[in-house]
């Protein structure tokens, strides 16, 4: 099994959340005329869970209060994740500082 840490999201030119050490597209070019799925960035902790692991963004995140829900979670749906596929999403019960 491969861990890897989940890239940062990029956001779109005009995103009016976006701060500076946020990482913004030069260009949408490579979506015109391609069916696009635009998804609210939400800014919590990054998730990533697997069948046999979950950590935040960094592989080594340890553990921490804010994780209890989604380690809950983890625990009831994680027979259900295939093998070699993982869950990424946002804990949005972290808050950043």
């Amino acid at each position: 099994m491969i861990k890897f840490k989940y890239p940062r999201t990029y956001h779109l030119p005009w995103s009016e959340g976006a701060k500076n050490d946020d990482r913004i597209l030069d260009s949408t070019d490579q979506f015109i005329d391609r069916q696009v799925v635009v998804t609210e960035k939400l800014d919590g902790e990054s998730a990533t869970l697997g069948s046999e692991y979950i950590h935040a963004r960094s592989l080594d995140s340890g553990s921490h209060p804010c994780r209890t829900k989604i380690r809950s979670l983890w625990g009831k749906i994680r027979h259900e994740i295939p093998d070699g596929w993982r869950i990424c999403g946002e804990n949005m019960e972290a808050a950043h500082s």
